[in-house]
């Protein structure tokens, strides 16, 4: 297992092996869209999208990554991902023909710009802090 590969174990119906899954990263994984606050359609559904959400924050605010899981957002997927953006102020990484972008408000440009330069890590997952 590992970022931007499909996990083995997935199956149609999903995880083959649910019940003894093994803790890192699995049981420690929240996923966006299964969050009982989730602002994402039905068809954000990762098994749908081919897109796992990952939150993540930004100044201390809701921020999403959008993590490859099979394929690329569709210019529909982005344009609701950006409108949703522009409503909540919520920026969110996304990542498209393997290169990682990011959406948001200019300070979180500007913020993600300084970070390339510095070497600083974009987002940080909030997979492990349950």
């Amino acid at each position: 297992m590992k970022p931007g590969v499909r996990c083995h174990f997935v199956r149609d119906g999903g995880c083959s092996i649910y019940e003894t899954r093994p803790d890192s990263p699995c049981r420690q994984f929240s996923c966006g869209w299964v969050d009982s606050d989730s602002p994402f359609p039905d068809s954000f559904k990762p098994t749908e999208l081919g897109v796992i959400i990952v939150k993540t924050t930004w100044r201390g605010h809701a921020a999403y990554r959008l993590a490859y899981g099979g394929r690329d957002l569709t210019a529909t997927e982005l344009e609701w991902m950006m409108n949703f953006s522009r409503q909540t102020g919520r920026p969110f990484f996304y990542e498209q023909a393997g290169e990682t972008l990011g959406y948001g408000p200019q300070a979180f440009i500007e913020d993600m710009q300084n970070k390339i330069l510095r070497g600083i890590p974009l987002f940080e997952s909030h997979a492990a802090s349950r």
